[in-house]
């Protein structure tokens, strides 16, 4: 059971500075996804997504 875990744990892990450069390279919103994985997983910062999402509503609401 622990190498089926090490499978898979291999299999799914990116490294932060790897995350980070796909951030840098994609363009808003295509890196919206890849932010709160960045700020939920690696760096447990929840207020960041609640911020995140009060831009968002701001930004909707100033293009109409």
């Amino acid at each position: 059971m622990n190498e089926l875990v090490a499978m898979w744990e291999k299999k799914i892990y990116v490294p932060e500075e790897e995350l980070l450069q796909k951030i840098k390279e994609s363009s808003y919103p295509n890196n919206l996804e890849m932010i709160f994985i960045y700020a939920t997983f690696v760096k447990r910062d929840h207020s960041l997504i609640l911020r995140l999402v009060e831009l968002m509503e701001l930004n909707s609401i100033s293009t109409l």
